[in-house]
């Protein structure tokens, strides 16, 4: 007759299994505990999408929190963001994530550069419906507009009259002086 035997930890690991039982175990509440209550988090939707793509979830957390502007972090600091959400005794290991592995800092610059570049068309929406507004409250938006096309090099380069500052100029008057510049510069 075979002898069922009980499995057991090599003698003087008892200690280090048990440890790592316990800190799985914290790291499992309270990853269901914040999954769970969804709270009052605006960086949640970039926490799904990071989880969607392989992120630990301590870590998704992590970056998704780096992404948003200090002033809108949700809780305010990342002693908070261990302690309160991620189950953590301090931001130790947050430091050492930082500090040890640059692909999260990357991330979230990265998830950064994608919310500018999202709403690059509102901008410039905005901006050409302010600079093409006639009012003298609109000159900056004019010089700005008129910088980014190049125009204002063309204008900077050729002289020929022109004022040195151009953002004090109607929306007609510089239309009329671009196409000027622009119909001589065509030979025309």
């Amino acid at each position: 007759m075979s002898q069922i035997v009980e499995p057991q930890a090599l003698p003087g690991l008892e200690a280090q299994v048990n440890e790592y039982d316990e800190v799985q175990l914290q790291a499992a509440a309270a990853r269901r505990v914040f999954e769970a209550n969804e709270g009052p988090y605006p960086w949640l939707d970039v926490y799904w999408e990071l989880r969607a793509r392989g992120w630990d979830w301590r870590k998704a957390v992590y970056i998704a929190w780096l992404a948003m502007p200090e002033g809108h972090r949700e809780p305010k600091t990342q002693h908070e963001l261990a302690t309160e959400i991620l189950g953590l005794a301090s931001d130790r290991r947050l430091r050492d994530w930082r500090h040890d592995n640059p692909a999260l800092e990357e991330e979230a610059i990265q998830l950064l550069r994608n919310r500018v570049f999202s709403a690059l068309p509102a901008v410039m929406e905005a901006l050409v419906e302010s600079a093409s507004t006639p009012s003298g409250r609109n000159h900056a938006d004019r010089r700005t507009y008129l910088e980014l096309i190049g125009a204002m090099e063309q204008f900077d380069g050729d002289r020929d009259g022109l004022p040195e500052d151009l953002s004090d100029q109607s929306t007609d008057r510089l239309r009329r002086r671009l196409a000027a510049l622009k119909a001589r510069n065509d030979g025309g």
